[in-house]
């Protein structure tokens, strides 16, 4: 486990490039939970290359984000250079008590150590402030997709959902817990999509050797997609605010 957290660092540029953004849908389900408040400061946790960062931005947010990997933050600094970016992991964040007034995970909860993980996110966060986790599936029910995503994960897909002990952690924090999910379409190429692959855990955690096995039946069945490729994804998120002391 441990190997594929890390292994993302070797292949932080395909990250940046293969990976999609988050829907607009998505930000604004947070926004009618009372996400953004006005004037706030958001902490994006385990920003990656700020994929998410760059819809919190958008939207107006003052942002702050927090990156373990070194190479993930060399492409953030590179695309977000005005957007504040500390060296930190979730059980450790460098950042005071009580400073920030939202914290949000893209892609990266099921990484992290939950309860430790919870328990710093809960300390940064102001009294009323709310945690927020979002991840992009595939949409498997359209058949080419399903066996793209199937050699993508090599048959062992990540579930997106939280599990019972995740739930268990977070009411030690957090309350109001509401989930949400929608289906929507990204426009992107094939190379992108290729790109996408090689950035997954499963791909990415490989010797550079081995990558190819995988890789290239993937690249024959993206030949025969037309584009641009209009790629279905279905976003999973999740809301929930601190528990008052």
């Amino acid at each position: 486990m441990r190997a594929r957290a890390t292994s993302f660092d070797d292949t932080a540029a395909a990250y940046e490039f293969g990976r999609p953004e988050y829907p607009a849908e998505a930000l604004q389900w947070w926004h009618e939970r009372g996400a953004f408040a006005d004037g706030g400061v958001v902490l994006d946790l385990a920003a990656g290359t700020g994929k998410l960062t760059r819809s919190l931005v958008r939207r107006g947010c003052d942002v702050v984000a927090v990156e373990p990997l070194a190479n993930m933050r060399a492409e953030f600094a590179r695309v977000l250079p005005r957007v504040t970016l500390h060296d930190g992991s979730a059980e450790a964040i460098p950042l005071a008590d009580e400073s920030v007034d939202s914290v949000f995970v893209a892609q990266a909860f099921h990484w992290f150590d939950a309860p430790s993980a919870l328990a710093e996110i809960a300390r940064v966060l102001r009294t009323g402030g709310g945690l927020g986790l979002i991840w992009n599936d595939d949409d498997v029910t359209v058949p080419w997709v399903a066996q793209y995503s199937d050699s993508k994960y090599r048959g062992h897909a990540d579930e997106p959902l939280l599990d019972a002990a995740d739930h268990a952690a977070m009411s030690s924090h957090f309350t109001g817990f509401a989930e949400f999910r929608c289906t929507w379409f990204e426009t992107t190429t094939r190379e992108r999509l290729l790109a996408n692959v090689l950035s997954r855990s499963y791909v990415s955690v490989l010797p550079s050797a081995q990558r190819g096995e995988i890789l290239d039946p993937i690249e024959r069945l993206l030949a025969e997609q037309p584009e641009p490729v209009l790629f279905p994804h279905t976003t999973y998120l999740t809301w929930c605010t601190k528990t008052l002391s």
